[in-house]
C-alpha cells in the first residue's frame, strides 16, 4: 500500500490587521513658539481705569495749591489723593479743627514740609438728579452729594444724607527762623515765588466702609 506524505499548508490571510501602517510625519500638539490671540476685553479696560494712578502736580507761582489739585481732579474726573508737596508758600490759612473759631492766615514765606488729605468727585450727582427729577426729596439730598472740597474749613462730618466720608487737608511748614507750624487747612495755600510741586494719586472709584460699636451704633 502506498503511502502518501500529508503536506500541512499554513493557512495566510492577506490584508491581515496585523501589519501596521506606517509612521505619521506630522507632528502632534501646538506648533512652538505659538499662542492664543489676545481677546479685547472691556472688564479689562475697566479694572486699568479703577487703579490708583501716581502723577506729579507743579503749581506755579502765586497760586492756590489746594485749588489747583480740586481743579484737576475736576477736568480729569477723578478722586485725588494729595500725598506730599514742596515748596515754598507766601501764605497759608488755617482752621481750629476741634473748636468753632473763624479761621486764620499766616504770612510766610514758610518751607512747605508736608500736605495730605482727598478730594473725592462726586461723578454720579448729574446721573442721581436724572433718575429723581419726580422727587424733591430726592432732589434736595442731591445737592449735598457734590463735589467735596477737602481742605476749606474744619475737618467735619458730611451731611447724613450722604455717603462721603469726613476728610481735610492737612498741612505742616516751617518758617525762616525755625518755627514749625502744623495744622488743618481752612483756606488757600499761596506758592511764593517758585512753583510747588505735589505728589498725589488719583482713583475713579471708591468704597465706604462704616464700623459699629458692639451696641450696634456706627461711628
Amino acid at each position: 500500500m502506498d503511502k502518501h506524505d500529508n503536506h500541512h499548508t499554513p493557512n495566510t490571510t492577506k490584508g491581515s490587521s496585523s501589519r501596521k501602517k506606517p509612521p505619521s510625519n506630522k507632528p502632534r500638539g501646538r506648533p512652538l513658539g505659538s499662542k492664543n490671540k489676545p481677546k479685547p476685553s472691556s472688564m479689562v479696560q475697566q479694572e486699568i481705569e479703577e487703579t490708583l494712578k501716581p502723577i506729579i502736580i507743579q503749581i506755579p507761582a502765586r497760586t492756590d495749591v489746594i485749588e489747583s489739585v480740586i481743579q484737576y481732579a475736576r477736568r480729569n474726573r477723578v478722586n485725588i489723593s494729595v500725598l506730599s508737596a514742596s515748596g515754598i508758600i507766601s501764605n497759608v490759612t488755617l482752621c481750629h479743627a476741634l473748636s468753632n473759631n473763624p479761621a486764620f492766615t499766616l504770612h510766610g514765606p514758610f518751607a512747605l514740609m508736608s500736605l495730605s488729605g482727598t478730594y473725592i468727585y462726586n461723578n454720579n450727582n448729574n446721573n442721581n438728579n436724572n433718575n429723581n427729577n419726580n422727587d424733591d426729596d430726592d432732589t434736595n439730598n442731591n445737592d449735598d452729594t457734590n463735589d467735596i472740597h477737602v481742605g476749606v474749613g474744619a475737618s467735619s462730618s458730611l451731611p447724613s444724607s450722604t455717603t462721603q466720608p469726613p476728610c481735610s487737608f492737612r498741612i505742616s511748614f516751617c518758617g525762616l527762623s525755625g518755627q514749625n507750624y502744623v495744622g488743618v487747612v481752612g483756606g488757600k495755600v499761596i506758592s511764593d515765588r517758585n512753583e510747588v510741586t505735589v505728589v498725589a494719586t488719583t482713583f475713579k472709584k471708591h468704597e465706604v466702609y462704616k464700623t459699629r460699636c458692639n451696641d450696634g451704633a456706627e461711628y
